[in-house]
C-alpha cells in the first residue's frame, strides 16, 4: 500500500494510478519537503529495541470504506 501495491479503495477501479502513494499525496498538496520515510511494522514485536517510544503515530484511514 505504501508505493501503490495494493488494491484502490474507489468503487470500479481496478488498479491504482502510478502517484497514488503517500509521498504522492504529499506532493499534491506541497509538503513533499517534510517527508522522511514509512515504517510497517507489527507492534506485536520490538523492531529495534524494548524500550522504543514514540512521539506520534500518524495514520491515514480509507475514507468512505466500511
Amino acid at each position: 500500500m505504501l508505493h501503490s501495491r495494493s488494491r484502490p479503495t474507489r468503487v470500479g477501479q481496478k488498479v491504482r494510478t502510478k502517484d497514488e502513494s503517500i509521498r504522492g499525496n504529499m506532493d499534491q498538496y506541497g509538503t513533499k519537503s517534510r517527508y522522511l520515510d514509512v515504517i510497517v511494522s507489527d507492534f506485536s514485536l520490538p523492531m529495534w529495541r524494548s524500550d522504543l517510544k514514540f512521539d506520534a503515530i500518524i495514520t491515514d484511514p480509507p475514507y468512505g470504506v466500511r
